[in-house]
């Protein structure tokens, strides 16, 4: 779904609008995010320069339909992919309750994987090699869908899914999108997989803010919400008393430069991780930021963002 944002902002082709909401997650259909594509098809004229993609695994629809259309006028196939995609229904329809976390039963999960199996075979033998890694790929994001018991799961795939667009775009630079919480360097979360695979070459930029209101999904709906103002003891606090409305910490330099004198940037300290849940008690939890990431970009006073229909 978010390679096909590029149908405009590489091509000039379809409705902005509809291909960015087609990316189901409300955090996206914005019109910051309208105004990033917007620019990057400009950008991309008259030579293409940026791609926009995606690495998520929570959906499995996208991939189901690069199936069928890869395997038109092959009956077979598609009676395969048309079974599996009923129980995809089926097991996603169970799990609704389940936190969006997946459970599948064993007889169901025997099916599921005969049914993948013939289907990466098909592949192996119908197809030359770029289209045959692309549906592969389609293959595994149903295959880490239906692994998602936790949490972490969902940060692993991320996070393989992003070393296998590298590894097909081996001479390009990245820049990753994802919450704090994502992109840090520990607990086995996105970040802390990519960190060891990819070392220095890996680069994080924290976000944080002193106050302010975000959108964000809570017991107001979906709105924006007043933030807790960062107080004595947090980060933030602390940043704001630089008394600059935005600028960029350097922290890979500080911890280089000075480190005996900036000891207390080394411990844990309350640094807010609030995100897609709005009108929450506590937004600050202890995280040792310096351990985290290379940079921290504050902003004194964060505004909501703006949802497009």
């Amino acid at each position: 779904e978010s390679y096909k944002v590029n149908d405009y902002s590489v091509r000039g082709e379809g409705d902005p609008h509809k291909l960015i909401a087609g990316m189901y997650f409300w955090t996206w259909r914005t019109e910051e995010v309208l105004d990033m594509v917007k620019w990057m098809r400009k950008f991309n004229q008259p030579q293409k320069s940026i791609e926009f993609t995606g690495f998520d695994m929570q959906f499995y629809e996208g991939a189901v339909d690069e199936l069928i259309d890869a395997f038109k006028g092959n009956a077979e196939a598609q009676d395969k992919i048309s079974a599996l995609n009923e129980m995809l229904g089926k097991i996603r329809a169970s799990s609704r309750n389940n936190r969006g976390l997946i459970a599948v039963g064993k007889e169901e999960m025997e099916e599921v994987k005969s049914l993948l199996s013939f289907l990466k075979r098909s592949v192996e033998t119908s197809f030359q090699t770029q289209d045959k890694e692309w549906l592969l790929q389609n293959i595994t994001i149903i295959e880490q869908y239906l692994g998602k018991n936790s949490f972490l799961w969902r940060d692993k795939c991320m996070a393989d899914n992003l070393l296998w667009i590298k590894n097909n775009n081996p001479e390009s630079k990245f820049i990753i999108w994802a919450h704090n919480a994502h992109i840090q360097k520990t607990n086995e979360m996105m970040g802390d997989h990519l960190s060891q695979k990819l070392g220095d070459d890996y680069k994080t930029f924290g976000f944080a803010f002193f106050n302010g209101s975000y959108t964000a999904a809570g017991n107001k709906g979906l709105t924006a919400y007043n933030a807790i103002q960062a107080y004595p003891g947090t980060l933030e606090y602390l940043l704001e008393q630089i008394n600059e409305p935005i600028f960029i910490l350097d922290l890979k330099k500080i911890k280089s430069d000075n480190p005996k004198d900036c000891e207390w940037l080394n411990s844990q300290l309350e640094f807010r991780g609030v995100g897609s849940m709005g009108g929450l008690p506590y937004e600050f939890w202890d995280l040792n930021v310096s351990d985290n990431f290379d940079y921290l970009i504050f902003i004194r006073t964060s505004s909501p963002s703006k949802l497009f229909d």
